[in-house]
């Protein structure tokens, strides 16, 4: 069995009021050329977290962002080439973050969650999962302000929970 990390990154897109998902391209089999989630294996001597942010930063070189873990995800049949268990992180961006990509990402881009393509491997089935699960959590103003990076206002948080809520009702 393997253990992979993988990082849901989402920024509010100010102008539009729409909250957007970093993705990448996959530069390599399984899944060559389609977008993913960003991440990848867990190091024998690593945790989690830098694992995590080891990934994220060889994918998009996006570094020192506050993350949090949300869940394990391990259906049998995740990759067709191993058994593996994925732990999924969260940050949310206030900004506009330039992503690059790097190591087995061909490109990274910026999608609206409602209109994420096709993703390599299970990743629109957890996306939905995660989606569902920091909505259940944002509702709570409270909960939000502690998830959310302290730069964002309740007029934001509200935007986010709305765009959070219009997903799950497209999935």
């Amino acid at each position: 069995m393997y253990v992979t990390v993988d990082i849901f990154i989402m920024r509010l897109q100010r102008k539009a009021s729409q909250v957007q998902i970093l993705l990448v391209k996959r530069r390599k089999d399984p899944g060559q050329g389609m977008w993913a989630i960003p991440g990848g294996f867990v190091k024998i001597d690593e945790s989690l977290e830098a694992a995590a942010r080891r990934e994220l930063g060889e994918e998009t070189h996006l570094e020192g962002l506050p993350m949090l873990q949300l869940q394990a995800f391990g259906d049998p049949g995740r990759d067709p080439r191993y058994r593996v268990v994925s732990i999924a992180y969260f940050a949310f961006l206030y900004g506009d973050a330039q992503a690059q990509a790097d190591d087995d990402a061909a490109e990274v881009g910026w999608f609206s969650l409602r209109e994420v393509p096709h993703l390599a491997f299970d990743h629109n089935d957890l996306l939905a999962q995660v989606i569902d699960h920091l909505g259940a959590r944002l509702v709570d103003t409270a909960t939000a302000l502690n998830i959310l990076p302290g730069s964002f206002n309740l007029s934001e948080v509200r935007c986010i929970v709305d765009a959070l809520l219009k997903a799950q009702q497209a999935n």
